[in-house]
């Protein structure tokens, strides 16, 4: 599984479940109660961008990668054609230190919590075909930095668009009659003068009612670049 889709599956577990059913950063332990699975985000500490974090890494060397201009070519899914794509990054503002710590599940799951490096940039993606032209502010973070195979080249995140700008349908591109719910984001890698990733999302269906009701959620692919 590539680490930028490990990255959306993540992103769509963690957004259907409100964090207000079980407590902050809890999952249902079965009973009603409350687990603290998974990492567990500490106090953040405030950093200058050119300050080096505990955990040896400065936003500055995110930044040196990421902000600016980066364009490439996307191929839209479904034979509906290739545009030209721009993703821009820029105003970078606080910078902070996450330390993290593991938390107890009763699975016994282990979990690697690494501290983490974040700063927040304004960005743009837009499309010529003009079917996203979208703005944000995101977090760059050096996550991708605490794999086995550490890149300090590169910079990956995903953007979730809870709303869209551009013209964007997604039926345009996959056939999605069969869902209740389409979600849509973008998973971007930048590594020097190179920018690639794609336009994905998943779709949800729901059958039944109560207890004999169920969900399923499948991964779409909407362009790539």
């Amino acid at each position: 599984m590539s680490r930028s889709l490990c990255l959306a599956l993540l992103l769509v577990a963690c957004g259907d479940k409100d964090a207000d059913d079980t407590g902050a950063g809890g999952v249902d332990g079965g009973d009603g109660t409350a687990e603290n699975c998974g990492c567990v985000r500490g106090t953040e500490q405030p950093l200058a961008l050119d300050e080096v974090a505990p955990n040896g890494i400065a936003a500055q060397e995110l930044l040196d990668i990421a902000l600016g201009s980066h364009g490439s070519t996307l191929v839209w899914s479904g034979g509906a054609g290739v545009t030209n794509l721009l993703v821009e990054l820029s105003a970078p503002s606080n910078a902070r230190f996450v330390p993290q710590s593991e938390g107890q599940c009763s699975n016994d799951i282990a979990y690697d919590c690494p501290d983490l490096v974040e700063v927040d940039v304004s960005a743009r993606f837009v499309t010529s075909d003009n079917a996203l032209n979208e703005t944000a502010t995101l977090t760059l973070t050096d996550a991708e930095w605490t794999f086995e195979a550490r890149d300090p080249t590169r910079v990956s995140f995903t953007w979730p668009f809870d709303s869209i700008s551009g013209s964007f349908d997604p039926a345009d591109y996959v056939d999605v009659s069969g869902y209740d719910r389409v979600d849509v984001w973008a998973e971007v890698t930048i590594a020097g003068t190179d920018l690639s990733g794609a336009v994905a999302g998943g779709g949800e269906s729901t059958s039944g009612s109560g207890d004999e009701g169920s969900v399923s959620y499948s991964a779409l692919s909407f362009g790539t670049f």
